[in-house]
C-alpha cells in the first residue's frame, strides 16, 4: 500500500475511535481523535504531491498553500469571467 493509502487507513481508524468515544459522551477524547483523523487525511492528501511536512503546523501551512490557495485562485478566475 502506498503512503497515502496507509495514512487514509490511519485516518479512518481515528474516525472510528472518535465516533465511539462521542457515543459514550467522552467528548474531549472524541475531539482529539477527530482532529487526528483530519490530520492524517491532510497528510495523505499532501503525500499525493510528494509533500511530507514534519509538524502539525507544517501540515496546516502546506495544505493551505497547495490546495486552499490553489482552489481560491481557480474560483477567483471563474468569478471574474462571470462578471
Amino acid at each position: 500500500m502506498d503512503e497515502a493509502g496507509l495514512l487514509i487507513k490511519e485516518a479512518e481508524s481515528k474516525l472510528i475511535s472518535a465516533t465511539f468515544l462521542f457515543e459514550k459522551s467522552m467528548y474531549s477524547d472524541a475531539i482529539s481523535r477527530a482532529y487526528y483523523s483530519m490530520h492524517y487525511s491532510a497528510r495523505a492528501l499532501l503525500s499525493t504531491r510528494n509533500i511530507f511536512p514534519k509538524t502539525h503546523k507544517g501540515v496546516i501551512a502546506q495544505l493551505g498553500l497547495e490546495f486552499v490557495k490553489e482552489s481560491h485562485n481557480r474560483t477567483f478566475k471563474y468569478e471574474r469571467r462571470l462578471t
